[in-house]
């Protein structure tokens, strides 16, 4: 039952870093801080500063940030390689899938280091030098230029995000899912820990939904650009580089980018005019998706790689306030609702030739899908651009794209250290201003 103003009676409390972590399987969130890795230090003045360190003796693996800012980065071990927390009990792992494919168990690791300090994430027992081991080259993580808290309420009027963006506040659009699968659960909203915090995917919202679910236009406009050919999904840090996507420019002056959508999904293509409601390609889990999800978020036109703005949803009676969904609760095209009897299914796309669902409406058959132009695992390439915050978004995505085919994300270097000294990993892509 709702209590009237947009929020229903018994909800759950507020999630931490309002995401779902039953959502990020094989994901460990270290924002700062964690109870169960090893511990947090101040970096030794003299100290080495290489951003990854492995301890041959301790076996500790540690991120160290020595520049004088905020940091970030996604680290990736797979296989053979299993990370312990300090109660000696291995991370929970996750699963991550190829482009054809094939699937093996990974775990990955969002950490946010505050200056000059070392995060000591766990033990390690081998080396993580080889193909099982892959990291983002530690970056400054910047600020939301209108920078709001996570919403406090799934109610635009308590707490929300009005007054980051003037003349934004009072826009609101259609719930982008059918009624008649949902409802869904939000598994990371406003600010969320997992792939929200930078600037650019700030406001998005993540909602759980079976693959091949329609997506839905939250407004009319004209389709910007239509990115689907790419089969990968799962926990692993190179697959933020490989999103596919839907974009619309609306009607209103904003771009909604749709993300993790099914390969070759899309009924629609850039040109195309498009009505709120219809429907523009199939959901999924494609790229860096630790489950089928749809990742919505709003940027403004004039800067569709900058800042998200915020997002709220009408509800399709007209009836009751906008509403901004918020992790760990459960929504319909009308708002927030109880915890449902049923909850809705949610299974993997599986890679080429896994389990095929019926396909969302057909419409005129949509031009050739284009790459991101992510490169394969490897070494920072020649020329890759610095990631600058744009992870878990399709600002990244169409930087990518503008650079074409051989591009990969800045990933560090690991080398080998003497006997007796710890491993370390260097980048050409951790120095900071």
């Amino acid at each position: 039952m709702g209590s009237g103003d947009g929020v229903v009676l018994g909800a759950p409390p507020l999630l931490p870093g309002n995401y779902l972590p039953e959502a990020c399987e094989g994901c460990v969130i270290v924002h700062k801080v964690h109870p169960l890795i090893v511990g947090v230090d101040p970096l030794a003045r003299g100290g080495d500063c290489a951003p990854f360190q492995w301890d041959v003796a301790s076996k500790v693996f540690a991120v160290v940030n020595a520049s004088r800012h905020t940091c970030f980065t996604y680290l990736t071990f797979c296989n053979s390689l299993v990370v312990s927390d300090c109660n000696g009990q291995p991370f929970t792992r996750g699963s991550t899938r190829d482009e054809d494919g094939h699937t093996r168990p990974a775990t990955t690791f969002v950490v946010v280091a505050e200056p000059e300090t070392a995060i000591r994430l766990g033990f390690l027992e081998a080396s993580p030098g080889g193909g099982n081991f892959y990291a983002i080259g530690l970056e400054r993580l910047l600020p939301h230029p209108f920078l709001a808290p996570p919403v406090a309420s799934s109610s635009s009027g308590e707490g929300g995000t009005e007054g980051d963006a003037p003349g934004l506040s009072s826009v609101a659009f259609v719930f982008p899912l059918p009624a008649a699968d949902g409802p869904y659960l939000c598994t990371q909203g406003v600010g969320g820990h997992l792939t929200h915090f930078f600037p650019e995917s700030y406001h998005a919202i993540d909602l759980r939904c079976r693959c091949h679910t329609p997506v839905l236009c939250i407004g009319d406009g004209v389709v910007r650009e239509v990115a689907q050919s790419h089969s990968c999904g799962g926990v692993h840090a190179a697959n933020l580089a490989s999103w596919n996507s839907v974009s619309v420019l609306l009607s209103c002056g904003l771009v909604v980018d749709y993300l993790h959508i099914l390969p070759g999904s899309a009924t629609v293509r850039a040109g195309d005019a498009v009505h709120a409601g219809e429907v523009l390609c199939a959901s999924g889990d494609i790229g860096f998706a630790p489950e089928p999800h749809l990742h919505i978020e709003l940027h403004d036109a004039k800067d569709p790689d900058g800042p998200s703005m915020p997002l709220r949803f009408a509800p399709a009676s007209g009836l009751g306030p906008a509403f901004v969904p918020i992790a760990g609760r459960w929504y319909s095209a009308e708002g927030e609702v109880p915890y449902p009897d049923r909850r809705p299914q949610v299974s993997s796309y599986g890679g080429p030739g896994g389990a095929q669902e019926p396909p969302v409406p057909a419409r005129p058959p949509p031009a050739p899908p284009r790459s991101c132009g992510a490169g394969p695992l490897g070494d920072t390439a020649s020329g890759a651009p610095r990631l600058s915050g744009r992870l878990g978004c399709a600002a990244l995505q169409r930087q990518l794209s503008r650079r074409g085919g051989g591009s990969a994300l800045p990933r560090a270097k690991f080398v080998p250290a003497p006997p007796g000294s710890p491993a370390r990993a260097e980048s050409a892509d951790t120095s900071e201003p």
